[in-house]
């Protein structure tokens, strides 16, 4: 439980946990269908932007009745206009004849003349409809009845109107002979030369056909989500445009206004495209631009068949798609790759930036996939991706806000903004849950403390005495800014500082510049306190001293305090060392309040690192209270040497 508890605290379990739950629900939203109407429009975009794609013409003529031709012949068309209109036909040796038009019922006159132009061309299927729960059959002709002449040319239509599957074949289960294949299955199988349809005895749910393997379309294939996959379907590619296929009037026909290799050796489809007969269905991306995406019943079939061809001779392959885990691995990774982006990048544009240019590539990969007959569905991804990348989102912003609360609010008021800015973009080097991260360093500590501070509170109103500290405290804690340093604490009338936090050093040049900065910053605050003392004086009010102590070595940086409040806190013998440095031969010290108000006492530690930067005077090995061994203890004078002051004017 421990582990669990800090793993989900902590940004990374936070990110695989949020990711997981966002693709957890998309899954469930995936497989309960709520996806599947924007998923086939995502489809039938890309379908769209594919457009159609092949260059040859198809051996495929559709005769359709027009607007005209029903004006001129009437509708429905006679038994005997028929019969004239499939011998013209035969007569141009068309290979394979396709009679889009129910004839079950006597349309006189002229059925005498019908039947045996059915019946003595074995080159010619006839349509029929069948039969299901709500709609009741349309038989074929009847003198076509038990010859396999016929072709069921039902249209599977999805329920948001679209048409996206062809059909093989149907069967109503009730034996093995109730299969009826399709109008565009058996053209298709004249046309090849072919009597039956072939089944991979591998796996019955294939279908080999010619030089490709058409699988059953399944239930839950691709974006589809409990479709009915009656019979035996499969996905639509629509490469052919609608425009590809050459068509004539049945009065062109019946008047001989054609050639005859526009008919001969070819599949015919005989149908009608007049706006008055309701035969219109909406297709995926297939349609000229502007027309509402609608093709006619006898176009529809003619790019099955055109389809089907392709197949049967391997120029295309049927379209398949991903399976249900593979699509359930797909949605994973999108919450888990944007989750680990949101992690490793901070900035809200550049992440932003990233995720978009992500997205684009699985779309343009799915696109790419598309035009080589896979499907990848990409809603369900695209949403996992979005989601994951949301929550992210909100919790590293919300988690940014608590840091970057937690930082200021121990740094803001004690670093330069620069040095503020540079804790908060190396944060994850200092925090870890919540706090700081503990730090060994090696820094220069200074102390302060004023002389005659006593006999000023005694004199002084407690709201006088505070304006005149923080007179005081206000030029100090600059001095110590200004220089490079952190103030850890005031202590009543005593500031403690720290050169060498909050970034950590890292050579020992970084270190040494410490020691001369914090030794820079004493005696300038040693200056400042001159200027206030003459201006106290002027005003009359109480002037004081201050003794500096300051020493170099290592200490332990990290957070101290409850969850409400934390406190910046510095660990270690050095600190110790550089009280007791400030207070050392204090009863000794007496300051020349307008001259020279403050004294410097550095540790050994920190006098090596000093060079030849200031007029430095040894004082001798000293005891400290609280330490068992003796350090040697060096005096700063006030005047810096020529090497310091060129410094000091260059910079």
């Amino acid at each position: 439980m421990y582990w669990l508890r800090k793993g989900l605290q902590s940004p990374i379990g936070v990110s695989l946990g949020t990711s997981i739950f966002v693709a957890l629900t998309i899954i469930a939203l995936h497989a309960t269908g709520n996806l599947q109407p924007l998923e086939l429009k995502a489809y039938d975009w890309q379908l769209g932007l594919r457009g159609a794609t092949e260059k040859d013409q198809p051996p495929i003529l559709i005769v359709a009745a027009t607007e005209d031709d029903i004006r001129t012949l009437g509708w429905p068309l006679t038994d005997a206009k028929l019969a004239e209109i499939l011998k013209k036909l035969v007569q141009y040796k068309a290979r394979a004849i396709g009679l889009d038009i129910y004839r079950d019922l006597e349309v006189a006159p002229g059925r005498d003349k019908l039947d045996p132009v059915l019946s003595t061309n074995t080159n010619i299927i006839a349509a029929t409809k069948f039969p299901e729960k709500n709609r009741r059959e349309v038989p074929p002709p009847p003198i076509l009845r038990g010859t396999g002449r016929i072709g069921v040319n039902d249209v599977i239509v999805d329920s948001d109107g679209i048409v996206r599957r062809g059909l093989i074949y149907l069967d109503d289960g009730k034996s093995p002979d109730s299969i009826i294949y399709s109008l565009a299955a058996k053209l298709a199988l004249l046309y090849l030369g072919k009597e039956r349809l072939e089944f991979d005895s591998n796996e019955s749910a294939t279908l080999v056909w010619g030089k490709a393997a058409i699988k059953a379309f399944e239930t839950n294939d691709g974006g589809y989500v409990g479709a009915d996959a009656a019979g035996y379907q499969f996905l639509l590619d629509f490469r052919d445009s609608p425009s590809a296929f050459s068509a004539i009037s049945v009065s062109d026909l019946l008047h001989d206004k054609l050639t005859r290799q526009l008919v001969e050796d070819k599949i015919i489809l005989v149908g009608v495209t007049a706006e008055s007969v309701p035969d219109l269905f909406h297709i995926p991306g297939a349609a000229p631009k502007n027309s509402g995406n609608t093709i006619h019943g006898v176009g529809l079939h003619a790019s099955i068949v055109a389809q089907l061809l392709r197949l049967a001779g391997g120029k295309t392959q049927p379209i398949t798609t991903t399976s249900e885990q593979e699509e359930w691995l797909l949605i994973l990774l999108g919450a888990l790759a944007s989750g680990a982006l949101g992690l490793r990048v901070r900035s809200p544009w550049r992440y932003c930036s990233l995720l978009a240019a992500a997205i684009s590539l699985f779309v343009l990969l799915s696109q790419i996939a598309l035009t080589r007959s896979f499907w990848i569905p990409v809603v369900p991804t695209l949403f996992s991706t979005g989601g994951s990348a949301l929550l992210i989102a909100v919790y590293m912003s919300n988690q940014e806000k608590l840091q970057r609360s937690l930082l200021m609010q121990i740094f803001s008021r004690h670093v330069s903004p620069e040095v503020a800015e540079t804790v908060w973009s190396q944060r994850e080097a200092f925090l870890d849950g919540g706090r700081l991260r503990p730090q060994l360093l090696t820094v220069t500590v200074l102390f302060t403390d004023l002389v005659n501070f006593t006999a000023v509170s005694e004199t002084k109103q407690p709201d006088e005495l505070l304006s005149w500290l923080n007179d005081y405290m206000e030029q100090m804690s600059r001095l110590v800014v200004d220089h490079g340093g952190v103030i850890n604490k005031y202590i009543g009338d005593s500031v403690m500082a720290i050169f060498g936090v909050p970034i950590p050093r890292t050579n020992e040049n970084e270190i040494r510049q410490d020691a001369i900065n914090s030794v820079k910053c004493a005696l300038q605050m040693g200056h400042a306190l001159t200027e206030l003392n003459q201006l106290w004086k002027t005003q009359g009010l109480p002037m004081v001293g201050m003794r500096v102590g300051i020493y170099t070595g290592p200490v332990v940086v990290g957070s101290l305090g409850g969850s409400g409040r934390l406190e910046y806190t510095i660990i270690g013998d050095t600190v110790n060392t550089a009280s007791r440095l400030e207070g050392y031969g204090k009863e000794k010290f007496v300051p020349d309040f307008l001259k020279g108000p403050c004294r410097i006492i550095v540790g050994e530690t920190t006098y090596r690192y000093l060079d030849d930067e200031f007029n430095t005077e040894r004082v001798g090995e000293a005891s400290l209270k609280g330490k068992d061994e003796k350090i040697v203890v060096y005096s700063v004078l006030a005047a810096p040497t020529k090497a310091c002051r060129n410094a000091e004017e260059t910079t």
